[in-house]
């Protein structure tokens, strides 16, 4: 026997788990079980930059949920935070983050990542 539930024009509110079983007399045997999750898409780029002492860079930050107001970038490993050269900024809608790495020294060298989150 199968069975097949397909879900049109999904949305957050079908997020959850979804369970297909089989009665047998007065037992019900549980055949699978799906979970269903919305997932937001971030992109960062570009995957790697080469430069020179002295020379500017830029990464952005794109996703792809309006509910995310916040973008955070980070750096590995850890070097105590952001400092001076370092120019973060966001547009209006929130979905892109752009940051700017000015006169770029050796202590800047790592992998930078960003993340989001809403309230």
């Amino acid at each position: 026997m199968n069975s097949t539930l397909e879900i049109s024009n999904i949305n957050p509110t079908q997020e959850g788990v979804y369970y297909c079983a089989a009665r047998e007399g007065h037992s019900v045997r549980e055949r699978q079980i799906s979970r269903l999750s919305l997932g937001v898409l971030v992109t960062q780029g570009p995957r790697t930059v080469t430069a020179t002492e002295g020379e500017t860079v830029s990464f952005t930050c794109y996703q792809n949920d309006s509910a995310l107001d916040t973008m955070l970038w980070y750096i590995q490993p850890h070097q105590g935070g952001f400092e001076s050269g370092y120019n973060m900024t966001k547009t209006t809608n929130d979905k892109e983050s752009t940051l700017e790495i000015s006169s770029l020294n050796p202590t800047q060298e790592g992998v930078y990542y960003c993340h989001t989150l809403g309230e």
